[in-house]
């Protein structure tokens, strides 16, 4: 806590889960990662970057999921570009339905998405 010399203002860092708040007097930074350990989300990034050839999306659209991939898993990223990229990363996987264990992917990404 600091004191500004009329209100006291308070700084709150939390490296693993919570919710974040931000006002006139309080500031909270929220690292986290839904609740995976780094090896759990590193793991899971992974998996999503081995099964994208055998999505059947093409060339192209296979790039931009693995770079999709990249920004969902970078937590230094803002959480609403993190979030945009696990929808269209949760689409992809949806449209592939059960080519290349793709739906076995959709929950761990559907829960690290939620919790950003």
């Amino acid at each position: 806590m600091s004191d500004n010399g009329s209100a006291p203002i308070f700084h709150q860092t939390v490296q693993a889960g919570g919710s974040g708040t931000q006002g006139m007097y309080v500031t909270q930074n929220i690292t986290h990662n839904a609740g995976f350990t780094a090896a759990e989300l590193a793991s899971l990034m992974g998996r999503l970057r081995e099964v994208a050839p055998g999505l059947g999306m093409g060339e192209a659209r296979t790039r931009e999921f693995v770079l999709d991939v990249d920004v969902l898993e970078a937590s230094d990223r803002e959480p609403e570009a993190r979030r945009s990229a696990g929808r269209r990363v949760l689409a992809a996987l949806q449209w592939a339905g059960e080519k290349a264990g793709a739906a076995a992917l959709t929950a761990g990404v559907q829960a690290l998405v939620g919790a950003i």
